[in-house]
């Protein structure tokens, strides 16, 4: 007997004709012991949830769950989480699907110590229709630990992710506070307790369009990586090269936003912790290298 697996699709600011494709792309699933939660993170009297309370009669099989309040993704998330009934928990953004096989092949590959399964993708473009590589795909990793992901994001968005339930318990919920970057936040949480592993396949697509994403949003990621660095300060400073790594990034981002003197600090960070780095982990800034190189190339 199949295990049920709990499919969270969170919603906000989104007709109804997009949401359509993420569920039905939960339906047509070769795996077909699953629920389907909706949770609507609209404002009650939007046009949005007037528009989905509508649409939503013609699936009796979907939990639609709306909230009494717009309450952000993280907490549209939780309340899946806690209300799930499946032994195993996948999320969908509302405007992504899953191919055919995603979860049949990520259950193959479930065992008792892995706390995570993702797995490779596509990106399309909405407005040109060109569809390439997701990003996490191009350099692509069976497994990563909580070392691997302090030095990067190798796996992405939670539109992939294959979570035992029993996870959350040892590592907690989605965080409130992080504006940004918290399916990455939450990676690294899992990964210190359990194994995180990858199907290498193309098992979803994530798309992108003119509608706002998060991810965009330059300030939200700017504090989110900054709590992501804060937060595992401890860790960071054992491995310096993914200090320079982050502290590269943040710089980065202050510098689209012309913040100078923040800009200049984190890259001073980044310089000092990069030659730190030549003389304490030789190995990683070659295996960066590869990657690198791998990327160009694909």
């Amino acid at each position: 007997m199949e295990e049920l697996v709990s499919a969270i699709i969170t919603t906000y600011g989104r007709k109804f004709g997009v949401i359509k494709r993420s569920i039905e792309s939960v339906l047509c699933q070769t795996y077909k012991s699953i629920e389907i939660i909706l949770i609507d993170d609209n404002d009650p009297d939007s046009l949005f949830r007037k528009d989905i309370e509508n649409s939503i009669k013609d699936y009796s099989e979907i939990r639609y769950v709306p909230l009494l309040k717009n309450s952000g993704a993280q907490k549209a998330r939780n309340i899946g989480i806690e209300i799930a009934k499946g032994n195993f928990i996948a999320f969908l953004d509302d405007d992504d699907e899953w191919l055919p096989d995603k979860i049949e092949k990520q259950m193959n590959i479930i065992s008792e110590n892995v706390g995570l399964v993702y797995c490779m993708g596509y990106t399309v473009f909405e407005d040109s229709r060109k569809t390439v590589d997701y990003v996490t795909t191009k350099n692509f990793r069976k497994e990563v630990s909580f070392v691997d992901l302090l030095y990067g994001d190798y796996i992405g968005t939670t539109t992939q992710a294959l979570i035992p339930k029993g996870v959350f318990k040892a590592a907690g919920l989605f965080d409130l506070d992080q504006p940004a970057r918290q399916d990455y936040e939450m990676w690294i949480r899992i990964s210190k307790h359990f194994k995180c592993v990858g199907v290498a396949e193309p098992l979803f697509r994530h798309y992108v369009h003119e509608g706002e994403q998060i991810s965009k949003d330059n300030l939200k990621s700017i504090t989110g990586f900054e709590r992501i660095y804060n937060k595992n300060i401890e860790n960071y400073k054992k491995h310096p090269f993914a200090r320079a790594h982050i502290c590269l990034l943040i710089s980065s981002l202050y510098k689209k936003q012309k913040n100078t003197n923040k800009f200049l600090y984190y890259r001073s960070r980044f310089l000092l912790y990069s030659f730190l780095s030549f003389f304490c982990e030789p190995k990683k800034i070659i295996e960066h290298l590869n990657d690198k190189k791998s990327c160009s190339k694909s």
